[in-house]
């Protein structure tokens, strides 16, 4: 069965509890795939910054790609509405928003779902990050174009806006 991977803070047995927001080191575990569902294309896991949930790209057996919430205090995995062909989570500061790739744009969800809002237009996206203040940094191509920064509205998205980084493609 397909699992992902994640790095936790240090490894705590079920009679035992962290305080929220201690850093005691890495905690490594894994979380099984439902049966139907796998991976789809990269990888990626992006992880609520409160540290409850995570958002995964999967495909079910029909061929569907979509993206979905697993909580960590719970075992399911639910599709998030409106994610449809969602690939490269990556989430809002304040946990409310996923942002992720579909059909080469830039898109952006509400984490519980709605209507997705296409931020730029991205072909081969190598990875993202949402910044305080509505902006994020994406690079939209593998070619070595840079990255780029810009609103999560679309707007003031410009290239290489961020010195030093051109030839940079992965965040």
């Amino acid at each position: 069965a397909a699992a992902a991977s994640l790095l936790w803070p240090r490894f705590v047995s079920p009679e035992q509890s962290l305080p929220r927001g201690s850093v005691q080191g890495p905690r490594r575990f894994l979380i099984p795939l439902p049966d139907g569902l796998q991976h789809a294309g990269h990888r990626r896991i992006a992880v609520l910054p409160d540290g409850s949930a995570i958002i995964v790209s999967l495909r079910d057996a029909e061929g569907r790609t979509r993206l979905f919430l697993r909580r960590l205090d719970g075992l399911e995995f639910t599709p998030i509405d409106g994610s449809d062909g969602g690939q490269d989570p990556f989430v809002s500061p304040d946990g409310r928003q996923v942002g992720f790739s579909r059909r080469s744009v830039l898109t952006r969800i509400p984490v519980l779902g709605g209507a997705a809002s296409p931020v730029h237009d991205a072909p081969h996206v190598h990875g993202a990050v949402w910044l305080d203040g509505d902006a994020m940094v994406f690079s939209p191509n593998s070619d070595g174009s840079g990255l780029w920064r810009g609103g999560v509205n679309g707007a003031g998205i410009a290239r290489d806006a961020l010195d030093g980084v051109r030839g940079g493609h992965a965040l």
